[in-house]
C-alpha cells in the first residue's frame, strides 16, 4: 500500500528528460544500455552511434525482421527526427551519424508480432573526444490477442479536495498477463496497426465529467501516449508477462459536494479499494467499508469489494464530500441528498448495497473468476517466498488449465 501513495506523490525529477521526450511525441524500447566508444572526431563528438540487437524473449533468440524506428527531438521537441530500420537476420539494427547533446534526446520504438515495446529515452554526450556508441538490448515476445489473458489483479484509488470545486482522483493499477505472451488488445483482433495508434490496455474513467484529461505519474512500462476510448483511456505498448503498475491522475466535476466515480470494468478485478480522506463517505454497491489506513502520512478511510468483479460488471460509486464552516452540516446533507439522487438514477439504492454481500457458501464450487483471483494470489505467495518456485509453476498450470476450460460463468468441477 505504501508503494502506491509513493508512485502517486513521487516528484518529476528522475526521468524528467523522459517525459520530455514524451511531450515530443517520441517513443522508445530501449533497455539494458551500454556505454561503449569508438575513436572518430577530435575534441568533442558532434555525432554518435546508436545500435543493438532485438532479443525475443519468446524464444529466446534474436528476432530478425523486427521494424526498428528511431526518434530523436531536443528537450522542447524541436527539430524531430525519425529513422527506420529492420533487423538483419541476426536481429541487430544500427543508426549512424547522430548529432549529440544533453539537450538532444533519443528512442527507440520496436514492433514485432503486431506489439509496439516501447522504453527510455536517452542522450548521446557531445564532451567527449571519441565518438559515443550505445549498444542496446531491445527485449520483445510473441504476442497475444487473449483478453482473458488480461487481470487487474489491485486498483486503488486515492481521493483528495481539487480546486473550485473538483476532486482528485489518483488511481494506482497493478495488472497481471497471465500468459507467456505479450498482450497486445483485442483491438489488435480486429485489424489494429500495430503502429500505435490502437490501444493494448484500457481504462475506464468515471461515468461522470472529467477535468483537465489524465496525466501518468507513474509506470513500470514506457508509455508513447495515450488514446482516447469510449469508456475511459488506453495504452499503446505491449503488455508483458507478469505484472504491470501503471499510476495516474484525473480530476471529477462535482455537484452539491457530490462526485459520481462510476465505471464498467473493462477487466476481472481482483480487488478494488477506494481510500477517501477526512471529510469524505462513499457510496457504493460492490464496496463496503474496510477500515482505516495510514499511507504517506495521510489518513484514510478504506472501502473495498469484497469478491472479484468480472469484466463487464457496473461499478458503482459516488462520493459526498462535506463542506467547511458552519454551513458543514447542512453541506453534508446536500451532498448526500445528491449522492442518493445519482445512485438512484444510476438503478441502485442503499438496500442493493446490503444484497451485494453474496454469501460465498452458495457457490461452493469456484468459477473462473475465482479460479484466476487464486492465480494472482499464488502469484503474490511466489513474490514473497511463501512458495517455492516449483510448486508455484506447478499449481499456476493447473489452475490456468482449469481456468481456461471454463466460460466465464460457469463453475469448475
Amino acid at each position: 500500500m505504501e508503494d502506491d501513495l509513493f508512485l502517486v506523490r513521487r516528484a518529476a525529477t528522475a526521468g524528467e528528460s523522459v517525459r520530455a521526450l514524451r511531450r515530443a511525441g517520441l517513443i522508445g524500447a530501449a533497455v539494458g544500455l551500454l556505454l561503449n566508444a569508438t575513436p572518430a572526431v577530435p575534441l568533442a563528438a558532434t555525432t554518435g552511434v546508436i545500435k543493438g540487437v532485438v532479443i525475443n524473449q519468446s524464444t529466446g533468440e534474436p528476432q530478425p525482421g523486427a521494424e526498428v524506428t528511431l526518434l530523436g527531438a531536443l528537450s522542447d521537441g524541436s527539430e524531430p527526427s525519425q529513422e527506420k530500420v529492420t533487423t538483419d537476420p541476426e536481429g541487430r539494427y544500427r543508426f549512424a551519424d547522430l548529432p549529440t547533446g544533453s539537450d538532444r534526446f533519443y528512442a527507440l520504438d520496436v514492433v514485432h508480432d503486431g506489439g509496439l515495446f516501447s522504453g527510455r529515452a536517452i542522450t548521446l554526450p557531445d564532451d567527449t573526444d571519441e565518438r559515443p556508441v550505445f549498444d542496446t538490448e531491445v527485449r520483445v515476445w510473441d504476442t497475444t490477442t487473449e483478453p482473458t489473458a488480461i487481470l487487474m489483479a489491485r486498483t486503488n484509488l486515492f481521493l483528495s479536495r481539487g480546486d473550485d470545486g473538483t476532486m482528485d482522483v489518483i488511481e494506482s493499477v497493478r495488472v497481471n498477463n497471465l500468459s507467456d505472451l505479450a498482450y497486445i488488445g483485442r483491438g489488435m483482433a480486429d485489424g489494429g496497426t500495430g503502429d500505435g495508434s490502437t490501444p493494448s490496455l484500457g481504462f475506464a474513467l468515471p461515468n461522470g465529467s472529467t477535468k483537465g484529461g489524465v496525466e501518468i505519474f507513474d509506470s513500470s512500462l514506457e508509455l508513447s501516449g495515450l488514446v482516447e476510448t469510449d469508456f475511459g483511456f488506453g495504452i499503446t505498448a505491449a503488455i508483458p508477462p507478469g505484472e504491470t503498475s501503471i499510476t495516474f491522475r484525473y480530476r471529477v466535476v462535482g455537484s452539491t459536494g457530490s462526485y459520481n466515480l462510476s465505471r464498467t470494468a473493462v477487466y476481472d478485478i481482483v480487488q478494488f479499494s477506494v481510500h477517501a480522506p477526512e471529510g469524505f463517505d462513499v457510496r457504493s454497491n460492490r464496496l463496503q467499508p474496510d477500515g482505516n489506513v495510514t499511507v504517506g502520512g495521510i489518513d484514510y478511510t478504506r472501502w473495498s469489494s469484497e469478491e472479484a468483479i468480472e469484466a463487464g460488471n457496473q461499478i458503482q460509486m459516488v462520493s459526498v464530500q462535506a463542506a467547511t464552516g458552519t454551513s458543514g452540516l447542512a453541506g453534508w446533507i446536500i451532498g448526500a441528498v445528491a449522492a442518493l439522487v445519482i445512485l438512484m438514477a444510476l438503478g441502485i439504492g442503499w438496500s442493493v448495497r446490503k444484497r451485494g454481500r453474496r454469501s460465498k457458501t452458495t457457490r461452493p464450487r469456484p468459477t473462473r473468476t475465482d479460479l484466476l483471483t487464486q492465480i494472482a494470489e499464488l502469484d503474490v505467495r511466489r513474490d514473497r517466498g511463501e512458495i517455492t518456485e516449483d510448486d508455484w509453476a506447478r499449481l499456476r498450470r493447473e489452475l490456468k488449465e482449469r481456468a481456461g476450460a471454463l466460460p466465464k460463468d460457469e463453475v469448475a468441477r
